[in-house]
């Protein structure tokens, strides 16, 4: 087997002028780096956009990026922005990433892009494409934008159930923002794939570090290993359902006393107290196979 090394560098730790990592060519100017040095592998922390705390392990979504890796040099050659509204977002040298500031101005200079942005054959096809994640995700978050940044819990019943007459209603009052993260997801999506390419091309292969989080457990080496003898009641869990469960509602306890939202933590908690409820309390995380494989035999039956 040949050995090979690599560089552990999240995006957003790249120089910029704007006050966080991006797609710029400071980016490409790493991969030259990486390849001058004899490295084979650039890996990367997840690149999906961040909740609260700015954590790039909680994300609204799996496949969405995060539109602060948008390069607003590339936008400002494709004639959507200009340099001078550029200048105007510009950040100090510090030593830390300011996110309070880049949340108040990223979008509105991104807005100003998507203004002028003319839609075209390429875009057409990305929506086309992804559609079976991207209309979620760009409604729910044009939905919690109308909610002043509120966990979808505390939205409205009809929301929260997805009505369909809810659903198509504030798809056309909001038709104007989805637009917006429809066209933030499509450059992040383009610049994305030209910097990957370029890596590629180089050499070097950008590993994006929480790939088994983003595509599941599904097809996964320790799944072959360790499914047959879960499914046998052959495996001893190293952690209870139930005491997942516990830490899950204090950790929920605490955010909510700090305002935060934790809008994924809520789902896996309801889902994970549907097993609990459903006797799966004391096995592991493992309980999540064996429920859906009684109930995969339930409906054979």
């Amino acid at each position: 087997m040949k050995r090979a090394s690599g560089v552990l560098m999240p995006v957003f730790s790249l120089p910029s002028k704007y006050g966080i990592g991006c797609f710029s060519k400071e980016a490409y100017k790493f991969v030259d780096q990486l390849k001058k040095a004899g490295q084979s592998y650039w890996q990367i922390l997840p690149l999906g956009p961040t909740g609260y705390g700015d954590s790039p392990y909680q994300s609204f979504s799996t496949y969405a990026g995060n539109p602060y890796f948008i390069d607003l040099k590339t936008l400002v050659k494709e004639g959507l922005l200009t340099k001078k509204e550029c200048k105007e977002v510009r950040c100090k040298e510090q030593k830390k990433i300011d996110y309070e500031k880049i949340y108040q101005n990223r979008f509105k200079i991104l807005k100003k892009a998507y203004r002028r942005f003319q839609k075209n054959d390429k875009y057409e096809k990305f929506l086309e494409e992804n559609a079976f994640w991207l209309e979620d995700y760009c409604m729910y978050m044009a939905i919690k934008d109308a909610h002043e940044g509120k966990s979808w819990s505390e939205w409205e019943e009809l929301l929260k159930k997805r009505e369909k007459t809810a659903l198509e209603k504030v798809k056309e009052e909001l038709e104007d923002e989805i637009g917006f993260y429809q066209f933030q997801q499509y450059e992040f999506d383009r610049q994305w794939k030209k910097l990957h390419t370029y890596a590629k091309e180089q050499g070097l292969d950008p590993e994006v570090f929480m790939k088994s989080v983003a595509t599941g457990a599904a097809g996964s080496k320790q799944l072959d290993t360790f499914g047959p003898k879960i499914l046998k009641d052959d495996y001893a869990p190293g952690f209870f359902m139930k005491h997942f469960i516990k830490d899950m509602k204090l950790a929920l306890i605490e955010a909510n006393r700090k305002g935060l939202s934790l809008d994924v933590l809520s789902m896996v908690l309801a889902n994970y107290e549907e097993l609990e409820q459903e006797g799966y309390g004391d096995l592991g995380t493992q309980a999540l196979m064996k429920f859906y494989d009684e109930e995969h035999r339930n409906t054979e039956e």
